[in-house]
């Protein structure tokens, strides 16, 4: 089917099924692919297209459009988040595991700052 102006709207009672045997939902403007959905063996892969171009996860925060997560094409896929990340098992980064409220680390544990470190004890220990 070829649709050279206008809207299309699928609107049903059930659900909508989108059945590619060849395991790929291409998604295109103007005929230039920008991004597929694939079923990749046990996987379901989003795959952005466009060289350099960033992935990013809107979501509507009371009645205002915020960017929660970019995903950077140009930097490897670099995450930034727009506010805290939670984590309630931990969070581990390379050798450092952060949980609750204790710090893990598996080799040497260094604090390395290019002016004061200040360690804030209210119980007067440190």
């Amino acid at each position: 089917m070829d649709v050279s102006s206008g809207d299309l709207t699928l609107d049903v009672a059930g659900d909508i099924v989108l059945d590619a045997d060849g395991a790929e939902i291409i998604l295109a403007d103007g005929g230039t692919q920008f991004a597929n959905l694939k079923n990749s063996s046990s996987d379901f892969e989003i795959k952005a297209l466009v060289q350099d171009k960033d992935m990013k996860f809107i979501v509507n925060d009371n009645n205002s459009d915020v960017t929660a997560l970019t995903l950077d094409g140009s930097e490897a896929g670099n995450a930034t988040f727009n506010g805290s990340v939670t984590a309630n098992a931990g969070v581990v980064v390379d050798e450092l595991t952060i949980d609750a409220d204790t710090i893990t680390a598996t080799d040497d544990f260094i604090i390395d700052a290019t002016t004061n470190i200040f360690l804030d004890a209210d119980g007067g220990e440190v």
